[in-house]
């Protein structure tokens, strides 16, 4: 939805820009591609939106600092049904819990890693395999409580309450 300011700048309905953004880090890609024509729509306006411009940023990071494919940072990648049980736990989404437990939760690694196998699933190794590839220091807790994705209600409720 448009509407116009005073100025007669365009500008988007924040409600639903706010909503297809929360679409997009629950990890739809209808709403991850609606999120890139919001991303565009601010740019050729010149304008600034927090909420587009962040979720973009923590996206292109994980695809610059950590390797994470593109499409998949973006939110793009749909996966083919291969068949046989789905996968459990996406990479990223545990990197972001891991982390959020350690530093935010005030959890030892082993702690972490426990908290991880009883509510995810995720074996140890993993865990500590998936610790070393991810370095997610420069992202806030509102950002990994984004990447943790599927996980963000469970990695919340641990979190200390602000």
């Amino acid at each position: 939805m448009e509407c116009h300011s005073a100025a007669g700048f365009r500008c988007l309905n924040f409600d639903y820009i706010k909503e297809v953004i929360e679409r997009a880090e629950r990890g739809d890609p209808a709403a991850s591609r609606e999120a890139l024509e919001l991303l565009v729509a601010c740019v050729d306006a010149k304008r600034y939106n927090e909420e587009v411009f962040t979720y973009f940023s923590a996206a292109i990071r994980l695809f610059l600092d950590d390797g994470v494919d593109l499409e998949t940072s973006l939110g793009l990648d749909v996966e083919p049904d291969k068949g046989g049980r789905p996968r459990k736990y996406e990479k990223t989404e545990i990197a972001a819990t891991d982390f959020l437990l350690r530093n935010f939760a005030d959890m030892r690694p082993e702690q972490a890693n426990e908290w991880i196998a009883n509510n995810v699933g995720a074996d140890r190794r993993f865990v500590q395999r998936i610790r070393k590839r991810y370095s997610l220091e420069r992202f806030s807790q509102d950002d990994l409580l984004m990447l943790a994705g599927s996980l963000r209600e469970k990695v919340a409720r641990v979190l200390p309450q602000t």
